[in-house]
């Protein structure tokens, strides 16, 4: 793993993926104002999760953790307008899907509630499938850079402080 991740910050590349989590972030917006389709969201959500996947086997490493605390992924995962709504809630999803003769619109709901499916009888995708790889990568660079890291425990903390209304209605499931 310690020559993938040295070549990956060599080549800069460990920063770009740190940055596609903005990318699933604005996708997420986008489907708000109907400008993807639902297989651009089913591409971005199963890159969100295997980059999401990767990153937390680098954070496994003490140097892994540290070069993503370089890449920011605190500020990056902060700024992820996604992790902001309301779990109770959920969010809406609307997608307009062409055919050859028609166009309809695919309503998709993302909540806590509802596993990710999509056919004719569920329209719904597991909020919890964004929400756990993100906090679980954030769990693995707090554990990888030990306890004596005051300045990793209190961006943690801002972080979770940060998502507070979230983390509670997670945990009130």
């Amino acid at each position: 793993l310690n020559f993938v991740l040295n070549s990956l910050v060599k080549n800069n590349l460990l920063l770009l993926l740190v940055k596609s989590i903005k990318r699933t972030d604005e996708t997420l917006s986008l489907s708000h104002e109907n400008k993807i389709t639902l297989d651009s969201l089913l591409y971005e959500l199963t890159a969100f999760k295997a980059t999401l996947s990767f990153l937390i086997r680098v954070a496994e490493t003490r140097h892994g953790a540290q070069q993503l605390l370089q890449s920011e992924i605190f500020q990056t995962i902060k700024a992820c307008s996604f992790l902001l709504i309301d779990p109770d809630l959920g969010l809406e999803l609307v997608f307009d899907e062409t055919t050859i003769q028609t166009s309809t619109f695919v309503r998709v709901n993302l909540n806590l509630d509802t596993p990710l499916a999509f056919d004719d009888s569920s329209k719904g995708v597991s909020l919890f499938e964004l929400l756990v790889p993100t906090f679980q990568l954030v769990a693995a660079i707090l554990l990888s850079t030990s306890s004596e890291n005051k300045p990793v425990i209190e961006q943690v903390h801002k972080l979770l402080l940060h998502f507070r209304r979230l983390i509670v209605g997670v945990l009130k499931r």
